[in-house]
């Protein structure tokens, strides 16, 4: 298990908090920086791995520009909020996976996220059909993502910080001692949002940064690691701003 974002009073995992791996993504409606303290790591496996954008993009603009075209549409989202514990709102919006800003592609992207996409026959059922192309897109994404990929050598007490505008990261199944705690994979993650050095968020991405970041100075504050750990992680969400629930490693 990841204890990163689990905590006490909590109901089903998330796979974020699970030894299972993930497939490359970015932290949706996060900031453009993601940062990780690695405190302590699994005893088997549990690497993480990164993937530029840019080189992802000129190898499908080469090997397959349509994939690039389909990847900028619209694409019908659905996310869970949070804005009390105990209570939980399904939203359901559209907005393309890919963009360019500045000159540089940017990509926010979470297959979880796509509503056309997910298991649920309901789901689907609801969204429109994808088209031949779309799943053809996001399989050329994944593939081109794991050619360009970079494991990432890490050691405790590590910090990383990732372009989260520009950098996809995947993560590989782990597992846990069942006796040594210094053998746990425990990752502290933090998002971060630098609007003087960090990269603008192009604006056809529709990304949704108020929530996370747009908070009164009556919120603000800071916690030690320990008080931090007891909180549940919907109290999280309603008393610090922070969503325990959808983040990512």
């Amino acid at each position: 298990m990841d204890r990163s974002s689990a905590g006490p009073g909590d109901g089903l995992l998330t796979p974020p908090e699970m030894s299972v791996s993930m497939d490359f993504h970015t932290d949706c409606d996060a900031g453009n920086v993601l940062a990780m303290f690695i405190q302590s790591m699994a005893l088997v496996g549990g690497s993480q791995y990164v993937a530029n954008f840019t080189a992802v993009y000129r190898d499908l603009l080469e090997s397959y520009p349509e994939a690039l075209t389909v990847l900028a549409e619209d694409w019908v989202w659905e996310k869970a909020h949070r804005p009390a514990p105990g209570r939980t709102v399904l939203r359901q919006f559209r907005r393309p996976i890919i963009a360019i800003e500045n000159g540089r592609p940017q990509i926010h992207f979470a297959r979880a996220f796509l509503l056309a996409n997910n298991n649920h026959e309901d789901d689907v059922k609801a969204s429109e059909p994808l088209s031949k192309t779309r799943p053809d897109a996001l399989e050329a994404l994944t593939r081109s993502a794991n050619i360009h990929a970079v494991r990432l050598d890490q050691q405790v007490g590590d910090m990383v910080f990732i372009n989260n505008f520009g950098v996809l990261h995947a993560r590989e199944q782990f597992v846990d001692s069942p006796t040594d705690p210094a053998r746990r994979r425990h990752i502290l993650r933090l998002q971060l949002h630098d609007t003087e050095f960090g990269w603008p968020s192009a604006q056809t991405l529709k990304r949704s940064l108020q929530e996370q970041f747009a908070y009164a100075p009556s919120k603000h504050g800071l916690l030690t690691a320990t008080e931090w750990m007891q909180l549940p992680r919907a109290n999280r969400t309603y008393a610090y701003g922070v969503d325990g629930y959808e983040s990512h490693d």
